[in-house]
């Protein structure tokens, strides 16, 4: 029987309907113990209400639980029970989800065996038979992408064609199998190169987007497949009208406001790449600032953070790519600079609201954020593109009273609001602010200042040497002992200097070394693969050469603006000494080298911090003694190993005593889940901490050092990539010296720490008979994070 909710969802893409049926069917099926006839149908029911909700929000616990309550469903099915096929149809379905998330074969050969389960016990006249021939088809066509065979890919094409045939004419799942179809002909032309397929897929396509009635929640995405075939094909096929351009499509996609807001902000993405090739800068520019300021609603403060993350390699780059375009098409640098920062940071910046509002608030925020999802945010933009007046009063409307209600909310003045008014300015009360925006249509600095925001066009900086100069970083520092390592860093920071951080000194009126004991500083807040490079260390480091930027300037980093701000209001910027100083150290750790000099540095600690603060030292500590203390202390030293997990950030670590009481960047988050404490200082003596190497997420800036901030430290002191440990030992004799001499320990003070203690290793490890070339650069690993 159908389930009036979920028809509600699908006619209307609300997803409130279908959170209550959810809500309805758990409910039920909590009433239901494990020997009542109908547990297995409501164990069916709710696992497919929870992977349509994972198909929107891409919580992977949803999926998780779907799995498991289909498999239960299954195993209290009988051989012979005749909705035994239907459940192994949707458990098959939910693996192939959770294979196309993961990419793990196993749940793909589990999916094939159900499928072959289905096919075995199925009869023609069950009214799902269709569904189980579309799912078969789904199945071969993973395993073509699999093997490559394509015998596996026409085989898929016969059985979507049949579930077609036998789906009723007036069943929307004839539109979507059509879509589906059209998908699977597209795969085989990638193959085989038979322009037939391509003008079939297209058929199909637009077949499907004829038959998906108006206002349905699935047009976006039929919308969507439809201008990627035609967008594909290259060429204009026979029968295609004006409106069948992809633009068009594309922007009728977006424009869907009950569509699902990661099909719309793709489409929006696609279409204003398009329009960035014919130079229609103002289109491409309205369509990418509604995009992104579209984004929170994909990444939640509600979802785990591995899907956060998720959502946000989905659209990597489009807040990069939106500020360039909108300084190409002359908006201003407040407004790049807006998009940018909104754009940016998004699960640092869920955190920093969670602990800026108070969990009741997030809750609320959520919901706000839900229902802005389901409107045509900026509406201009479709006004623009479209021009589409007789529904533009409504809209118009409903946005502004959704805007209207979601500003006054805690947390949501600055996220919504159309400018960002004089906060920058004031950010940069201490020093400049300096974010470069890398893309592929330009590079350029915005220059925050306390009296203007400036830009400053890089014109020696391009995305593909960005990119080229990463690798070659990588490569010498990955292999310290190869010829010519120490060559290869010379030219990439001479590069750097020549390509951004000359000119930005320059710009800034530090044009040689500070002749005074208040050196200026300078915040660098860097975008994608612009952040793995050590923009503090550029320069010629040539005896006698000043041409350098730690010869002119103190420079400190901030993942965003709105982290910087959020740090400076949030704590105060001197510390008395008087709290906790908790000294870790790890001089041995299971299957990493034995670090000698960890227990002397922690000691060396001990000593040269302000007698006033009370120490507590531990040895080789377990992970519970750690968080223990960690949740009391003001001053948080680490001398260890550290390990950045380059594909998922979030697995990086501090290492302890073995890898399952690591301390992971999840446990220094939750420290501070409810906003009780500001520590003032986390200095990470281990390798990688301030590195985020994983694709798509650089612009996220999740790693250890970050977790430090949003665990509430003030500062962080930590490593750009691996060094000996004797050079962590020096460094942190030379940071703390520096500390315990000064009257205050400020925000200044702990900046200029970490800046004589990177120019005492500059000094006296050039040219010192080291074992490898790469050493020389040691100091370059050091780096301060903070206001």
């Amino acid at each position: 029987m159908e389930n009036p909710l979920v028809t509600r969802y699908e006619q209307t893409g609300n997803i409130e309907y279908l959170q209550e049926a959810i809500s309805l069917a758990a409910v039920a099926l909590g009433e239901t113990s494990d020997g009542q006839p109908n547990r297995a149908c409501r164990s069916n029911n709710l696992a497919n209400l929870l992977a349509r909700r994972f198909d929107w929000f891409g919580a992977m616990d949803d999926l998780a639980l779907a799995i498991s309550l289909s498999e239960e469903a299954v195993r209290l099915s009988p051989l012979t029970h005749p909705s035994r096929a239907s459940r192994l149809n949707s458990l098959g379905n939910c693996l192939v989800r959770r294979y196309e998330r993961t990419g793990d074969m196993k749940d793909l050969e589990l999916a094939i065996h159900r499928a072959a389960e289905v096919a075995r016990i199925a009869l023609p006249r069950d009214p799902n038979f269709a569904a189980y021939l579309s799912s078969l088809g789904n199945l071969l066509a993973w395993k073509f992408k699999v093997t490559g065979n394509s015998k596996y890919i026409c085989e898929a094409i016969f059985w979507a064609q049949q579930s077609i045939a036998i789906t009723p004419a007036d069943s929307l799942n004839r539109a979507n199998r059509r879509s589906n179809l059209g998908s699977l002909l597209k795969w085989k032309f990638e193959q085989s190169g038979n322009v037939e397929d391509i003008k079939q897929a297209v058929l199909q396509a637009r077949v499907a987007l004829a038959e998906i009635p108006s206002g349905h929640p699935n047009r976006a995405t039929f919308l969507s497949s439809l201008a990627d075939l035609l967008a594909y094909s290259l060429k204009p096929t026979p029968g295609s009208s004006s409106r069948e351009d992809p633009i068009s499509l594309y922007i009728e996609s977006w424009s869907c406001a009950n569509g699902p807001p990661t099909v719309r902000i793709a489409a929006a993405r696609k279409a204003a790449n398009i329009l960035i090739t014919q130079k229609e800068w103002k289109k491409s520019s309205t369509l990418l600032h509604a995009a992104v300021s579209l984004l929170p609603t994909v990444s939640t403060h509600s979802q785990k953070q591995r899907d956060q993350q998720h959502m946000v390699r989905l659209f990597a780059g489009i807040s990069t790519l939106a500020a360039s375009v909108a300084l190409e098409a002359g908006e201003g640098q407040e407004q790049a600079l807006q998009v940018l920062e909104l754009g940016r940071g998004i699960i640092a910046g869920l955190q920093l609201r969670a602990q800026a509002s108070g969990t009741d608030k997030l809750t609320r925020q959520r919901y706000m954020m839900e229902r802005l999802a389901r409107l045509p945010d900026q509406v201009h933009a479709t006004e623009v593109l479209l021009s589409d007046p007789s529904h533009h009063h409504q809209k118009s409307s409903d946005f502004g009273k959704t805007v209207s209600d979601i500003r006054p909310q805690p947390g949501f003045a600055r996220s919504l609001a159309p400018q960002l008014g004089d906060e920058p300015r004031a950010a940069a009360a201490n020093g400049p602010i300096v974010l470069i925006n890398v893309s592929y249509v330009r590079c350029d600095a915005i220059l925050v200042e306390a009296h203007a925001i400036r830009r400053l066009p890089l014109h020696l900086l391009h995305a593909t040497d960005v990119k080229e100069k990463v690798e070659a970083l990588r490569t010498a520092r990955g292999s310290l002992n190869i010829s010519g390592a120490g060559i290869l860093i010379t030219k990439t920071l001479e590069w750097l200097w020549d390509a951004v951080a000359s000119p930005v000194l320059d710009a800034l009126g530090f044009h040689k070394p500070p002749t005074g004991p208040a050196w200026p500083r300078v915040w660098w807040v860097p975008t994608g693969l612009l952040s793995l490079l050590p923009l503090h260390a550029a320069g010629r480091h040539q005896s006698g050469s000043y041409d350098s930027v730690i010869d002119r300037v103190v420079s400190s980093y901030s993942p965003s603006l709105t982290a910087l701000l959020h740090t400076q209001r949030n704590s105060t910027n001197f510390h008395d000494a008087s709290g906790e100083c908790l000294l870790v150290s790890m001089a041995k750790t299971p299957g990493h080298p034995s670090l000698p000099h960890a227990e002397m540095e922690t000691e060396l600690v001990e000593n040269l911090y302000p007698s006033s603060a009370p120490k507590v030292t531990l040895k080789s500590p377990s992970k519970k003694d750690v968080i223990f203390h960690l949740k009391s202390c003001d001053v948080f030293h680490f001398a260890g190993h550290g390990k950045s997990d380059p594909h998922d950030p979030l697995k990086s670590c501090l290492l302890l005593n073995n890898s399952q009481s690591s301390l992971k960047i999840e446990d220094l988050i939750e420290l501070n889940r409810y906003n009780l404490r500001r520590p003032f200082l986390a200095y990470l003596s281990a390798c990688s901490t301030g590195e985020n190497a994983a694709e798509g997420l650089q612009d996220e800036s999740i790693n250890l050092m970050t977790a430090c901030q949003l665990a509430g430290f003030r500062h962080v002191v930590g490593l750009l990539w691996e060094t000996y440990d004797l050079y962590s030992f020096v460094a942190a004799r030379e940071f703390y010296t520096v500390l315990g001499a000064a009257g205050t320990i400020d925000d200044r003070t702990v900046a200029w720490g970490v800046h004589q203690a990177a120019r005492y290793l500059r000094k006296h490890t050039k040219g010192a008979g080291s074992s490898t070339e790469a050493s020389e650069f040691a100091w370059a690993a050091y780096i301060h994070v903070g206001p």
